[in-house]
């Protein structure tokens, strides 16, 4: 996971924006809930977009949430695809 976060963080350079993704897909196993927590830890805005019912268990999102107050980072659940999306964000990093 490290080595993904360097790749995002080299990528994001330039853009004065900390890394920003989102998952979408079963928030509850190992890749939703691993860069749901690692972000949190990173200081990123992760999104994980997925029905309510395959959201991270609230043990995780505590987790995140606790790090994520000392990292800064920003956690979004939804079911909104555009809201996971942020269509502005996209056109932001278009320019």
């Amino acid at each position: 996971m490290l080595a993904d976060f360097l790749t995002m963080e080299e990528h994001a350079a330039g853009h004065n924006t900390r890394p920003t993704y989102c998952f979408l897909g079963d928030g509850r196993f190992n890749m939703g809930r691993s860069l749901m927590v690692m972000g949190s830890i990173m200081g990123s805005d992760v999104r994980v977009c997925a029905p309510k019912g395959l959201w991270p268990d609230a043990e995780v999102q505590g987790i995140a949430r606790e790090h994520a107050e000392r990292s800064g980072a920003t956690i979004t659940l939804t079911e909104d695809l555009d809201e996971a999306a942020d269509r502005h964000w996209l056109e932001q990093l278009a320019k």
